[in-house]
């Protein structure tokens, strides 16, 4: 995250004092020890550094991360995206009016009929095309989480369910922080082949046909057909391989090379509409895993933005290297900055 040239400028420039909300889990202060880290990193005063103030504070986020057992690489940044979100949300709820407006939704005994012009309100104003739903979806969702993470790795992702007799179809939106995408298998006469990280990315966009589903339109039980694409990109693409079969410490691990592009990443074929930007990604960190489900080590490289050199990262010892070595079959997490 530190090669993330958005993410550490705000912090080194105290932008984020601007923005820190005391309403959240964390009262700001998981935010206060991610800023006291990249401030560290990036002063050039230190040879190493111990994280131990943000390693307290994911550990009171999830009691898994207070120990010295290794955790997940996933896991941990889910954590940091959702309390940095929470610490740093710029929206602020009067803790007063949400207790009076609760208090009275709760006094508020509605019948029948003024239940039934609700509905039929609510209904009116329903928006009707699919751009209308994604408008009313993304208001509605900064009004409630408007933060850094916000402005940086949240997309849109479009989810569709079709009826495969007559045609309709039901649309709904959701946000992503990340990708996670499936490994496929591929087999050749010589064994397991090399897979693309397209081929990866392939599967999250892939369709599947559920049966026995009723439709609203045809009103039968009905084969249907359930897809996602993606409505919008985030400036920094975070892509998850799932090597874990069954979850973390239990199942087995994909060990699957996935050959992955440090330069012009394409996702035109995930998106819903067309990409009319055509819009490329190039890859400034990777988080790799060595070992298996019950242990192992992470190292990370990362891309320093200012002499465009890539670093190794692990434990105490950090060295130059050639961009070509940053691709290995170790890959985990992917972060990707959108090219201007």
């Amino acid at each position: 995250m530190s090669s993330c040239t958005q993410l550490t400028d705000y912090f080194l420039a105290q932008t984020y004092t601007q923005d820190l909300n005391m309403d959240g889990p964390s009262k700001g202060l998981l935010a206060e020890a991610f800023a006291s880290v990249m401030d560290k990193m990036w002063s050039n005063q230190h040879k190493v550094i111990a994280p131990s103030p943000l390693k307290y504070e994911v550990g009171r986020a999830r009691k898994e991360f207070q120990g010295c057992k290794q955790q997940d690489s996933q896991e941990l940044l889910l954590i940091l995206l959702d309390r940095l979100s929470s610490d740093l949300n710029r929206v602020r709820v009067d803790k007063k009016e949400k207790k009076k407006k609760n208090e009275k939704d709760n006094d508020n005994k509605e019948n029948e009929k003024e239940a039934e012009d609700k509905k039929k309100k609510k209904e009116a104003s329903a928006p009707k095309t699919v751009e209308e739903k994604f408008k009313r979806f993304w208001s509605s969702f900064v009004s409630r989480n408007d933060s850094v993470v916000t402005d940086l790795v949240t997309g849109v992702e479009r989810y569709t369910i079709r009826c495969m007799k007559c045609g309709n179809a039901s649309t709904r939106f959701g946000t992503y922080n990340f990708l996670s995408v499936d490994i496929p298998a591929k087999w050749s006469m010589f064994g397991s082949t090399s897979v693309n990280l397209s081929d990866c990315l392939a599967t999250y966009v892939q369709e599947e046909v559920v049966e026995d589903v009723k439709c609203d339109k045809c009103k039968g039980k009905r084969r249907k057909s359930k897809g996602t694409k993606l409505e919008t990109l985030p400036d920094i693409l975070i892509i998850h391989l799932k090597r874990f079969k069954m979850g973390w410490h239990s199942g087995e691990k994909i060990k699957q090379f996935i050959n992955f592009p440090i330069n012009g990443l394409r996702v035109n074929k995930l998106m819903a509409g067309k990409d009319e930007k055509k819009t490329a990604y190039d890859l400034i960190a990777v988080s790799n895993h060595y070992g298996g489900t019950y242990g192992g080590h992470y190292t990370a490289y990362g891309l320093n933005p200012l002499n465009k050199s890539w670093y190794l990262f692990d434990d105490k010892r950090v060295k130059e290297v050639k961009p070509s070595s940053v691709v290995t079959r170790e890959a985990y997490l992917l972060f990707y900055k959108r090219r201007t």
